[in-house]
């Protein structure tokens, strides 16, 4: 085993094969795998085998895909737990690369209450790659949002699926906004309850598929860009034939509600849908 240092007390790198365990328990107290069962089951070790040795999460998250919001901050939590309590820490998906590239970014915002930019950044100095893919990036970029909002992890972690996406869009959605209409936003924690509506009709329409969300103002116009992919957690392959229903007129209806509110000009609404087979790269 070769680990990285992705933090103080927390390392990473490509899932222990059977015969590195006793090196893995040896050197560890703590074990968080981002790989999926059938990873473990045909490439890896079985988790029971560490039952009763090192303490151990499961975070199963799919190749190119992101965890929801929800159970990334549990995972988080659960870690930073480990670190306050002296315990040395293990963080592997299969290879050691994208998956375990993004909780390490994920793990810098939380810590370091950096910028989504910043926590990328640094999760490529320390794991020698980069994410995955832009569901990845946006679930970086929605944690950042929501920590530097003022949410806590223990707070995030009690959310529900949906409460997870509306809460990542509407924190995407309120950094999005900022540079255009920062003091008319009314916030105190979490995004304002104008951006909150939207976030809910974007999570009503498109799910929890949404792997990128850009606004953009200027010449009397407020665009509005949305990104779908595949539901959050799932895996490319077992989602190819997904499609939300994706009503647009419900849409421009929700963001002309905000685009008037704010004074930003007027609305406009473009949705992009990605095949399941190929994840947009971050």
């Amino acid at each position: 085993m070769r680990p990285v240092e992705l933090a103080e007390g927390v390392y990473g790198g490509p899932m222990p094969r059977p015969w590195e365990l006793e090196e893995l328990v040896t050197r560890f107290d703590a074990v968080l795998s981002l790989s999926t069962p059938i990873e473990h089951a045909w490439m890896g070790y079985h988790p029971g085998a560490l039952k009763g040795r090192v303490e151990f999460y499961w975070l199963p998250t799919p190749d190119y895909n992101a965890p929801p919001l929800n159970a990334a901050a549990a995972a988080l939590a659960r870690v930073l737990d480990w670190v306050r309590r002296g315990m040395r820490v293990y963080v592997h998906d299969r290879s050691g690369c994208g998956r375990l590239a993004m909780f390490c970014a994920a793990l810098t915002a939380a810590l370091r209450g950096a910028s989504y930019v910043e926590a990328v950044a640094t999760a490529a100095a320390r794991v020698g790659c980069g994410l995955d893919s832009r569901a990845q990036l946006q679930l970086v970029r929605g944690l950042a949002a929501c920590l530097r909002l003022g949410l806590g992890l223990g707070e995030l972690a009690a959310l529900d699926g949906r409460g997870a996406a509306v809460t990542e869009y509407g924190c995407t959605l309120t950094m999005e906004l900022e540079p255009y209409a920062g003091p008319r936003l009314r916030r105190d924690r979490g995004p304002p309850a104008e951006l909150a509506r939207l976030a809910a009709a974007i999570a009503e329409e498109a799910d929890y598929a949404v792997t990128w969300l850009a606004v953009s103002v200027g010449g009397g116009r407020a665009r509005l860009r949305i990104q779908v992919w595949v539901p959050r957690g799932a895996h490319p392959r077992a989602a190819r034939g997904y499609r939300p229903r994706l009503d647009r007129r419900a849409l421009l209806e929700a963001w002309g509600e905000v685009a008037g509110e704010l004074g930003l000009g007027a609305p406009s609404v473009d949705v992009e849908l990605v095949e399941p087979l190929n994840p947009p790269p971050p």
